[in-house]
């Protein structure tokens, strides 16, 4: 979601290059639409921030919505040091306004989004080398429930690095790159790093615990269709439509698979029988995940007033 950083009391002090680079090369709130207008005062402290603007279906702000974002005193008027310069929104192409030309450490979109690639794409390269050491390191790191309830609980995790031939290999390491996509630097390196392992983990202990009849899992498959949904899933919940749509899609998808076996060209594909289990933890599991990461600013502030 591109961010244009709105000026206070020195507006020459932003640079539009850098906004440029988030809006297009025309440049406006015309251009991109999911653009949030911050509000800052004269020492670089975050005010207020206004919603994405295709959240209230407007291609630029009035002066009285701006209004609601602009902070103000108990009289009623603007602070001198945090007065707002509002961008104009529509500019010629590759015109760039004097007063904004002025450098200004920003960090290049690109760099905000390594992060968001950077785990999913070393999680990739992991599996695609762990699936080059062929069948020795497979029956290593593998799911075997005699293994793990013999003390082997790595196993719950290295299970899903590992898996059945390159194509059911290339099938979810594709998947990861395309989940990747759709996170579009909403998630930071962290983030990802925890989710994978706690979905990793909730879907091992899942199989050990609900699916006694599993006694064999190789695959990413079950933590991708939780990764989806974790990605998915807050994108939803704020309008973004294209989110609703393959979110739908992967439920739809899960819901099928619970009520109809897989067909032969698909096990002949992946080279063995679909744990359709596993896929249902994952989603299960991303969804706990989900209501726990929304949640807990609620708790840590209500801990912190009544710390207070």
């Amino acid at each position: 979601m591109g961010e244009i950083p709105m000026g206070c009391c020195r507006p020459d002090a932003h640079r539009l290059e850098s906004i440029r680079g988030l809006c297009g090369t025309g440049f406006g709130l015309r251009d991109n639409p999911h653009a949030r207008i911050h509000v800052v005062n004269s020492a670089g402290v975050l005010q207020r921030s206004s919603p994405p603007l295709s959240r209230q279906g407007k291609t630029r702000l009035s002066s009285a919505r701006l209004a609601r974002w602009q902070p103000t005193q108990a009289n009623g008027t603007i602070p001198p040091s945090q007065g707002i310069h509002r961008v104009p929104s529509i500019l010629p192409r590759g015109k760039l306004p004097l007063s904004l030309n002025r450098p200004r450490p920003v960090q290049p979109l690109p760099l905000r989004s390594f992060a968001n690639w950077l785990v999913p794409v070393a999680l990739a390269c992991l599996v695609l080398a762990l699936q080059a050491g062929g069948e020795p390191v497979y029956e290593a790191l593998r799911y075997e429930r005699a293994a793990v309830l013999g003390g082997q609980y790595w196993r719950l995790l290295s299970a899903h690095a590992v898996h059945l031939g390159w194509a059911h290999c290339l099938m979810n390491t594709g998947g990861l790159v395309l989940c990747a996509a759709f996170a579009a630097g909403s998630r930071s390196g962290r983030a990802w790093a925890a989710a994978i392992v706690v979905l990793a983990l909730g879907v091992g202990m899942l199989l050990v615990a609900a699916s006694p009849e599993a006694t064999n899992y190789a695959g990413l498959s079950g933590v991708l269709y939780g990764l989806f949904i974790w990605v998915l899933a807050p994108r939803a919940w704020r309008g973004d439509r294209v989110a609703w749509i393959v979110l739908v899609a992967v439920i739809a998808r899960i819901s099928w698979q619970m009520f109809h076996p897989p067909s032969d060209a698909q096990r002949a594909l992946i080279g063995g029988e679909v744990m359709v289990e596993a896929h249902l933890y994952g989603a299960l599991c991303a969804l706990a995940l989900c209501l726990w990461q929304a949640a807990w600013p609620r708790l840590r502030r209500a801990r912190a007033g009544t710390e207070a």
